[in-house]
Parts: structure tokens; sequence; C-alpha cells
């Protein structure tokens, strides 16, 4: 298969043959490989979630993507975290915040 995908099934449905492919993304490889080699990419993205198991959880997880800038002069990185809710008083909104600073 080309482009990293490999078949890991394959079967008939009402006369219509089909295939399911599968490809593994190596997030944080592809955000340090932007991050060396095109510090200036709007586009330095890790998604926070497995869409795959959305529908196994009693809720998505609150973080959602995080967003890389770095700085090539003073060779720092801000970071950008994209929440879907911030769970106020019910989760521990610092805990929450500072977890997900560091994961980072």
């Amino acid at each position: 298969m080309s482009q990293g995908y490999r078949q890991i099934a394959a079967g008939e449905e009402e006369g219509q043959g089909y295939v399911v492919l599968y490809k593994a993304i190596d997030q944080v490889r592809q955000c340090v490989d932007t991050i060396i080699n095109d510090p200036g990419s709007r586009r330095i993205l890790f998604h926070g979630w497995n869409c795959a198991q959305l529908d196994e959880m009693a809720l998505p997880p609150c973080h959602l993507l995080y967003q890389f800038h770095p700085n090539v002069e003073t060779r720092e990185i801000s970071l950008t975290l994209y929440i879907r809710s911030n769970d106020l008083g019910l989760l521990s909104d610092a805990a929450n915040s500072a977890q997900y600073a560091l994961a980072a």
C-alpha cells in the first residue's frame, strides 16, 4: 500500500467488496521534525483525541489540540492549548491545566 497504509481487513457486504486500511501516525515525531525543518509553519499541531475511541468514552478529553510556536531568534517554543471545555468546579480546573502544560 502506498503512503504508509496497510490493509487490516477485507470483506463483502450486500455484494460490494470493501477493505479496511490502517495508518499509524507519530504526531510527536512530525511536530519535532517540523520544528527543526520549518519552524515558521503554523501547522505544528498535536491532536489530543483518538477519534477512533471517542464512542468508548463517557466524555471526550478536555484537551483538544496543542499548537507549537517556535521562535528561531530566541530559541524558545510557545505553546497554545485548545480545550473543548473548562469543567470549572467539576474536575479541578487548575490541576487539569497544569497536567496538560506538563504533558507538552
